[in-house]
């Protein structure tokens, strides 16, 4: 156990050295906004087949069966670090887990085999390549999460049979580890594959000497969409209307008034003794 949070340590190290903030960010293929997820996969149980009794060839197996898994992620620090919750139901069909606690001597009980599993965790994602513009985007979790076998049971004691410890339980606590791909096909929709192994944690805080822990693994490939937010659009700016064409405009020219020539006027005579025009005065005077 030491070991592996040793590892995890280091990776998640290297993993902050590998960039910088710079060119940690989001391309056409990678967003930035929180993510829903659906998988479906394949679970095992890798541990005793009854846990009242010791760990030996004949009481272990390796069990698989087929699980549902959803996801809700968002980012923490650019596109480097992820958070993401995960839950996943698993074990529907009981009856070869049923079928192999019955096959041990008496007492036997196991319901990590014999019920519906329900798991939860939450994780921290970190991407190995941030800011790379490929579609291909590898990246390992870890976090801490819980198994609880037949979650809606009535009956709430948490070691059955009996009261208290020592006692077969029906809920871990575990420590994942896994590594993923995801493929992008734009910045909201993609497909991953991964595979992770959960540590039983439960036997770090138990005084049982013979305690048997018990691991699992979980194998799927599932489908991720982004939340899509909306974007705030600024108002349009105010349209300033072209201004007017005046086409150019002679003014007319101011009317000169008729005038006769003065050689013309000094052809003007009046009849004799009288103050009427003669007839070529009129005539030129027309």
């Amino acid at each position: 156990m030491l070991k592996t949070l040793r590892l995890i340590a280091l990776l998640l190290f290297l993993g902050s050295l590998g960039t910088s903030d710079a060119q940690a960010q989001a391309n056409q293929f990678r967003d930035s906004r929180a993510h829903l997820g659906v998988a479906a996969g394949l679970f095992t149980y890798h541990g005793p087949i009854n846990l009242l009794n010791r760990r030996s060839a004949s009481n272990f197996v390796r069990e698989s069966d087929p699980a549902a898994v959803f996801f809700g992620s968002f980012p923490i620090r650019s596109d480097r670090f992820y958070f993401r919750g995960m839950v996943a139901l698993t074990n529907f069909s009981q009856k070869d887990g049923e079928d192999l606690v019955a096959m041990q001597p008496a007492p036997s009980k196991n319901e990590f085999l014999t019920s519906f599993l329900l798991l939860f965790e939450p994780e921290v994602v970190m991407t190995l390549t941030p800011g790379s513009r490929s579609r291909f985007l590898p990246y390992i979790f870890t976090g801490f999460g819980a198994m609880v076998a037949d979650p809606f049971k009535s009956e709430p004691k948490v070691d059955i049979p009996g009261t208290g410890v020592p006692g077969p339980e029906r809920s871990v606590y575990h420590l994942p580890i896994g590594a993923g791909i995801d493929y992008a096909f734009n910045g909201c929709w993609s497909v991953f594959a991964e595979a992770s192994w959960r540590f039983d944690l439960n036997y770090v805080w138990r005084n049982e000497a013979d305690y048997d822990p018990h691991n699992t693994s979980l194998v799927m490939g599932g489908l991720r969409m982004c939340l899509a937010r909306k974007k705030v659009r600024a108002p349009e700016p105010t349209r300033i209307p072209a201004p007017l064409t005046v086409p150019a405009y002679a003014p007319p020219l101011p009317e000169s008034p008729l005038i006769c020539p003065l050689v013309e006027l000094n052809s003007v005579y009046f009849e004799y003794g009288s103050a009427e025009l003669t007839a070529e005065a009129r005539a030129l005077l027309d």
